[in-house]
Parts: C-alpha cells; sequence; structure tokens
C-alpha cells in the first residue's frame, strides 16, 4: 500500500504540476496578447497622429498656420517611426521655404513688371509729344528746332530699344545663363538723356 500511495502522490503531482504549467503558459500567451495589442494600439495611434498631420498639411495648401503645429511635433522615442516624424518635418520645412521664396519672387515680377510698364510708357510718351509737336506746329518751326526734335524723337525711339533689349538680357539672365558685369558709363550722357527725355513736359509747365 506504501507503494501504491507513493504512486498515487506522483501521478497527483505531475497533474498539479501539468495543471500550473498550463496555467502559467495560458497566462503568458493572454499577457503577451495583452501587451502586444497595448504595443500595436500605440504605434498605431501615433502613425495615425503624424498622417493627421501631413493630411492637415497638406489639404490647407501647405500653409504656415496649419503647419505650426505639425512641425513642432517631435517624439520622444528613438525609434523609427519618430525618425520618419523628423524628416517629414524637415520636409515641411523645406517646402514652406520653397513657398516663401516663390511667393516673394511672384511679388518681386509683378513689382518688375509695373515699373517696366512705367520705363517704357516715359520715353513712348516722350515719342508721341515731339511728334505731335512737330505735326503740329511743322509750319512754325524753324529748320534747327525740328532737326532737334527729330534728333530727340530718334534718341527716344533707340532707347526704347535698348528697353526692350534688356528684357531679353534679363530673361536670358533670369535662366542663369550669363552673369552680369560692372562697367563705367557717361554721367553727361545719362544727364543729356534725362533732360531731354522731360524737355517737352518741362517747357509746357514752364
Amino acid at each position: 500500500q506504501g507503494e501504491e500511495l507513493t504512486e498515487a502522490l506522483n501521478i497527483q503531482s505531475q497533474n498539479t504540476i501539468v495543471y500550473l504549467g498550463g496555467v502559467v503558459i495560458t497566462g503568458s500567451l493572454i499577457m503577451g496578447l495583452l501587451i502586444g495589442l497595448y504595443l500595436f494600439y500605440r504605434i498605431n495611434q501615433r502613425i495615425k497622429k503624424l498622417q493627421k498631420n501631413v493630411a492637415c498639411f497638406i489639404d490647407n495648401d501647405f500653409s504656415s498656420e496649419y503647419a505650426k503645429d505639425f512641425l513642432n511635433t517631435r517624439e520622444s522615442a528613438g525609434d523609427e517611426i519618430s525618425e520618419l516624424g523628423r524628416h517629414i518635418s524637415q520636409m515641411a520645412g523645406h517646402i514652406q521655404q520653397q513657398i516663401s521664396a516663390l511667393k516673394q519672387q511672384d511679388e518681386l515680377r509683378r513689382e518688375m513688371v509695373a515699373n517696366i510698364s512705367h520705363d517704357l510708357r516715359t520715353p513712348l510718351a516722350s515719342l508721341q509729344g515731339y511728334l505731335e509737336t512737330l505735326k503740329i506746329k511743322h509750319n512754325s518751326l524753324s529748320s534747327d528746332e525740328i532737326h532737334n526734335y527729330l534728333n530727340i524723337t530718334s534718341k527716344q525711339a533707340k532707347g526704347l530699344q535698348k528697353l526692350i533689349d534688356s528684357l531679353f538680357e534679363l530673361a536670358r539672365l533670369d535662366s542663369c545663363e550669363h552673369q552680369p558685369e560692372m562697367e563705367s558709363f557717361p554721367i553727361l550722357e545719362l544727364i543729356y538723356d534725362v533732360i531731354a527725355k522731360f524737355d517737352i513736359k518741362a517747357q509746357a509747365k514752364q
């Protein structure tokens, strides 16, 4: 009976060990599953947050107002998601700089067009003034005055052609095909051009 009792106790002990082992394994699997689900939830939340920030940044036409929070978002963990967020933040910052540069360039182009229109209008107005004077007063003008007016109109026409050529040259410079070079010019010629350009208006206003 002692051997049978010992064998029964051994079988019961083995069953207890198997049961406890099963409980431990089952508990470990459940705990691992819960931990995995928690980690997946945390990773998924970070990815969704990053996706939401990127989508908001794109949907609002890359506006700095909507990109501010996104660009300032920094993850404390040093994993692949944080690295991805850092690269996207750098990319968004670069996009912001490019948009700002394009807006500034567009503003400069509009200002340049306005200045070009003004510069073209001035010699055209001077040409028109001298030609109308020659047309209306050609009988009362002396030959020297007619010759002087014709010289001025010819000079204004050449200046207008020079402005047009400068526009083409500016287009070539804008394409970075050539580099500008400094050169000297006679200041008296510039003064004479200004005087001739506004001579008719000055006489009209006395």
